[in-house]
């Protein structure tokens, strides 16, 4: 007998003699119950859910631009209270795993912000042509700040997204601002040449001609087309009109009061820009009690100065002629109007004759916006393609800069004057949705402790 128990022999025979399964040890019949490691993978699948919904809910935060600490001081708890509420108690506890810390939340914006930086600039990478608009300001600790935003092509339509967010930390001079740009362009392999538009206000340091960040811009990107920014109210409001831009306002105010004046004029004018898929459906009146709207007017017309020629032909008016240039053939491809007066080579005329006489393109130009429809056409027309997207990217404002610093002092106040908020802004202004999936897969999955 001590033999047996010394050896161990005595109960292995035993056991496998047995014919009753309740004689056998549960960890015999049950292996799972010895080897605890056999459950790993309903608490691993369960630690990824938990990390994407980190990730989700971060996501959110950073779209409301609100204070990373609402995760954990109004979202979770929230949560927590509804599930209780609706379902068992077990399920509050699958909750709580979902890390929601302050550190947490700002970690999954940054990796969300860089994965949206990813898309945008692998859309500029593949394409031709894009443009950009500059602007520089200071925000509420003193701090000066720089915003970049791009406008490319992706399926045949116009994109525009916060391409940089960079503090200056020392001067606001042109070489400042070309240097932290052209460094950017540099580390992510952005080419000068592939820009064909500039959008900025008149200030020196952007719109100077031997030290301005134009000037810097042309010497590495000579076709470069500068605009200066349509709305820059410092100039309306602080300097006299000279009597020829005054006569420019005049012609303008008489044009929007010959369409807006009328009834028929105003609802033909909004229903050509509703076909046309343009942002806005009608002009803006000036009154001289709030003289301020004289920018607002001016730049709602130049904005809708292709829908308000297509309209003049149809309504013939005096000062129609005001808009008439060398481009006009981009907006009407179709027109015998304007194509003696188009700027294009024998051969790019020769296509322009033969795009004009395909009556099946014809009607893919009257279901498509402008910029669409020369997306379609560029494998077959590609001469004329990029004049039309050298004159159609560029920026006729920086109206989206504009908007950008805005969500930029709603974002860092004066009770978060500490926070970087690059990322979060990128976030908050991108229509871009992450790929919630290739971040998981990066993230290692761990539950909330």
């Amino acid at each position: 007998m001590d033999h047996w128990l010394k050896t161990g022999s005595f109960s292995k025979r035993k056991i496998t003699e047995s014919t009753d399964p309740q004689d056998v040890p549960s960890s015999v019949t049950n292996p799972a119950e010895k080897n605890p490691m056999k459950k790993l993978p309903q608490v691993s699948s369960a630690n990824e859910d938990a990390l994407e919904a980190s990730f989700r809910i971060s996501y959110r935060i950073a779209k409301s631009g609100k204070n990373h600490t609402i995760s954990e001081n109004l979202i979770l708890p929230s949560i927590k209270d509804a599930v209780s509420c609706m379902f068992e108690k077990d399920y509050v506890n699958k909750i709580n795993s979902i890390p929601l810390s302050n550190d947490t939340v700002s970690r999954r914006i940054k990796d969300i912000s860089n994965d949206i930086e990813e898309t945008l600039l692998k859309g500029i990478n593949d394409i031709q042509l894009f443009s950009i608009q500059v602007d520089e300001s200071t925000d509420v600790a003193q701090l000066a700040v720089l915003l970049v935003i791009a406008r490319y092509l992706k399926e045949d339509e116009s994109v525009e997204g916060l391409l940089l967010c960079h503090p200056l930390t020392e001067l606001t001079t042109g070489a400042d601002i070309f240097h932290a740009i052209n460094s950017y362009f540099i580390e992510k392999r952005i080419m000068w040449s592939k820009c064909c538009g500039l959008s900025t206000d008149g200030g020196k340091s952007m719109s100077g001609c031997y030290s301005g960040l134009l000037a810097r811009v042309k010497a590495v990107s000579p076709l470069v087309k500068w605009t200066h920014c349509c709305i820059h109210r410092q100039a309306l409001a602080t300097k006299p009109l000279p009597v020829d831009l005054k006569d420019v306002l005049d012609d303008s105010f008489k044009i929007v009061n010959f369409i807006k004046s009328r009834h028929t004029n105003s609802r033909i004018f909004s229903a050509l820009c509703i076909d046309m898929g343009s942002l806005h459906k009608s002009l803006l009146l000036h009154t001289e009690v709030r003289w301020l709207s004289r920018s607002k007017v001016l730049t709602r017309l130049f904005e809708l100065r292709h829908k308000a020629l297509m309209f003049f032909e149809d309504h013939p008016f005096r000062l129609s002629l005001k808009f008439n240039d060398r481009d006009h053939w981009i907006a009407f491809p179709f027109s015998e109007k304007y194509f003696e007066s188009a700027i294009l080579s024998v051969r790019e005329k020769e296509k322009l004759i033969e795009l004009k006489t395909n009556s099946s393109l014809e009607v893919i130009f009257e279901k498509n916006s402008l910029i669409a429809f020369w997306a379609v056409v560029k494998e077959e027309y590609p001469e004329l393609s990029n004049k039309a997207f050298n004159v159609l990217l560029p920026f006729t404002s920086t109206v989206l800069v504009e908007r950008a610093f805005s969500s930029y002092t709603y974002i860092k106040n004066k009770y978060r004057n500490r926070l970087s908020v690059s990322s979060d802004l990128l976030v908050y202004l991108s229509s871009e949705e992450p790929d919630f999936k290739k971040l998981c897969a990066s993230k290692q999955a761990q539950g909330s402790h």
